[in-house]
């Protein structure tokens, strides 16, 4: 009977911290009003997961099976692998040499790899159609790799630091530098979104990112914490500062407009279409599909607001809605 209270004790705690963490997780949402596209509540995340379930189903499902049909076959290789050196004189002497080069292989010839790797996804996803920002993460695995194999040699307190203290200092100057493209970008659409980010940019924003510059800079000369600790909470300090202080920004600038424009086409079912715009978000607002093609009489067309002058004398129209670059254009029958 002790060993059931036991174990049912444990349990029971084991339980609790994770209904603890959950439940501090909706309650801290509620209160610091964090949108759902930064950091949604639990109940959000079940209740969307309960309701398309079978949707994640169809695509988890063709996931699993690769994931786990690669982790059997890698299992029962090693396992045939490994009995084979231990049973077969043959297998070892022609499997041993190429095991052994492989555990020895020196670590410095690991970074060109890894760099060409980032490098690679970096490149090809800022010149793809798409741009999607969130793409660069699938180029991070290598750059982490090489700071895990490379983070304890370093020695030095303040010149690892400098690239810590020039992004804060970068972030900083990103309004300025915003105004500056603003002024002479020669593309309306951008021109738009660019002066919408900067009424974004307040007093909270340069305070945050001023009190991170003074402790960078106190770090780079004080010398008794660890620099890996350091390293640390600076990482974490700019996670933050990107994730609740610039995407919002971002995303205020690029995304409000077209979210804006997919509601009104959704609430008064409108036959819109995208003409001249690349934006699969729109799409994902509204709920439906968007067709893109070259407009007709009756549409509504979804674009930017610089692609109006392009539309021929035949084609009159009457605009719905028009913020921040994107309009919605109706074509007269």
């Amino acid at each position: 009977m002790t060993m059931w209270l036991r174990y049912l004790s444990r349990v029971s705690g084991q339980i609790g911290v994770f209904v603890a963490f959950f439940l501090a997780w909706e309650v801290l949402v509620d209160i610091l009003k964090i949108k759902p596209v930064i950091l949604p509540a639990p109940s959000v995340i079940f209740l969307t997961i309960g309701k398309h379930w079978v949707y994640l189903m169809q695509h988890t499902w063709p996931t699993f099976l690769a994931i786990g049909g690669g982790f059997l076959f890698a299992a029962i290789a090693g396992f045939i692998i490994a009995v084979g050196i231990a049973y077969s004189r043959w297998i070892s002497e022609l499997t041993y040499p190429f095991l052994v080069s492989a555990q020895v292989l020196p670590k410095i010839a690991l970074a060109p790899l890894f760099l060409i790797w980032f490098g690679f996804v970096f490149l090809f996803f800022s010149l793809s159609g798409t741009k999607l920002p969130h793409y660069i993460l699938y180029g991070y695995t290598g750059l982490a790799i090489l700071m895990a194999v490379h983070g304890a040699e370093l020695k030095a307190t303040f010149w690892p630091l400098v690239p810590v203290l020039g992004f804060f200092l970068g972030l900083i100057g990103l309004p300025y530098l915003f105004t500056y493209v603003k002024d002479r970008v020669r593309d309306d659409f951008y021109a738009e979104v660019l002066a919408a980010s900067l009424q974004h940019f307040d007093i909270v924003y340069f305070g945050f990112l001023a009190i991170m510059c003074a402790l960078v800079a106190y770090a780079m000369i004080e010398h008794r914490t660890p620099l890996a600790r350091k390293l640390i909470v600076f990482g974490l300090a700019c996670v933050t500062s990107l994730s609740t202080l610039v995407v919002p920004i971002a995303g205020f600038a690029q995304q409000s407009a077209i979210k804006e424009a997919a509601y009104i086409v959704r609430e008064h079912h409108l036959p819109a279409i995208m003409w001249k715009l690349n934006a699969p978000s729109f799409s994902v607002y509204r709920g439906a599909p968007t067709p893109s093609r070259d407009p007709r009489p009756g549409d509504v067309i979804v674009t930017k607001s610089e692609r109006l002058r392009e539309l021929p004398p035949s084609l009159p129209y009457e605009l719905i809605y028009s913020e921040r670059g994107i309009v919605l254009a109706r074509i007269r029958s």
